[in-house]
C-alpha cells in the first residue's frame, strides 16, 4: 500500500483534521517485534468516538472519552505519521502493492491522485516506530496535497490532508 509521509510539524494538524471531518472506522495498536507483537487494540469503531488528546510526551488514544492507550514519544525514536491508501485492483480483492508512493523506476505513478490507480477503498493513518505499530483506518478517501518538500532531487514532498 502506498504511503506518503507527514512533516513532524503537520502531524498535529492533520491528525486532528482526519479525525475531525472524517469518521474512523477501526483503530489497531501492536508492539513491534520481528515477529509482529501483542495486540494492545484491535477496534471496530462502528458508533465510538475516537480522539487523540496530546499531552506533554505523547498522546493519548481515548475510545468514547475512556484513556486506551498512551503513547510516549521517546528522544531519539522515529515517531513520524504516515497517510496510506488500501487499493485493490478492479473487479476483484487483490490488493495493489505499492512501496512508497512516491514516483521511482519500479513504479510509475505520480502521487495519490494518479489516474492509473483505481480509487481507494480505505484511508490509513500510519504511525510506526521501534516500539509500536498504530493504523486508524477510515472507509473512504482521505484527500491530500503537497505540503513542504521532501527531498528536491527527486521531487518528493510531505503531504497534508486537504479539505
Amino acid at each position: 500500500m502506498e504511503q506518503y509521509l507527514v512533516h513532524r510539524t503537520s502531524h498535529r494538524t492533520t491528525i486532528q483534521r482526519a479525525l475531525c471531518y472524517f469518521k474512523p472506522s477501526h483503530i489497531y495498536i501492536r508492539s513491534c517485534g520481528s515477529e509482529g507483537g501483542d495486540e494492545e487494540i484491535n477496534e471496530k469503531l462502528d458508533k465510538k468516538e475516537l480522539a487523540i488528546e496530546y499531552r506533554n510526551g505523547g498522546f493519548a488514544i481515548l475510545i468514547d472519552k475512556k484513556e486506551q492507550f498512551f503513547f510516549k514519544y521517546e528522544p531519539g525514536v522515529y515517531n513520524d505519521w504516515s497517510i496510506a491508501y488500501e487499493r485493490f485492483k478492479p473487479g476483484n480483492l487483490v490488493p495493489i502493492i505499492s512501496g512508497s508512493g512516491y514516483p521511482n523506476p519500479q513504479e510509475p505513478y505520480t502521487g495519490p491522485d494518479d489516474p492509473r490507480l483505481p480509487h481507494p477503498r480505505n484511508t490509513i493513518l500510519r504511525l510506526n516506530n521501534d516500539q509500536y505499530l498504530l493504523e486508524i483506518t477510515f472507509p473512504e478517501k482521505i484527500p491530500i496535497r503537497k505540503g513542504r518538500l521532501l527531498n528536491k532531487k527527486i521531487g518528493w514532498w510531505y503531504w497534508i490532508v486537504d479539505l
